[in-house]
């Protein structure tokens, strides 16, 4: 797997991550803020969250634009926000290779997070 990153050098510059599996033929830009770009067909928007209500993780994937898939996970008191945020991002990826998108559409997946 292929890994670059890019850092902010700048507040409001956004922070990516890209990657490819050449096994899966996808390639993952994770981003570190949530603006909506055109350039990916696959689109996943993750989110966790730690509360005293409780902890969880949010995941939206879009294909095209349109709204695939919702999720939502709660996970045990003791795990953390940033175990949450990890754990909607695997669950994504996940998800994704279950979706059984058509061979036609670019394997190219922006993370938002």
């Amino acid at each position: 797997m292929k890994k670059t990153t890019t850092h902010a050098q700048q507040p409001g510059l956004r922070t990516s991550t890209m990657m490819h599996n050449q096994k899966t033929g996808y390639t993952l830009q994770i981003q570190s803020e949530s603006q909506y770009h055109e350039d990916n067909p696959i689109q996943i928007f993750t989110e966790g969250s730690y509360s005293a209500q409780g902890v969880g993780a949010g995941i939206d994937i879009y294909l095209k634009n349109e709204l695939m898939l919702q999720r939502r996970l709660t996970l045990h008191s003791n795990c953390s926000n940033n175990q949450a945020e990890q754990l909607a991002i695997v669950k994504a990826m996940v998800t994704v290779k279950e979706l059984h998108i058509a061979d036609n559409v670019p394997r190219e997946i922006t993370i938002h997070r």
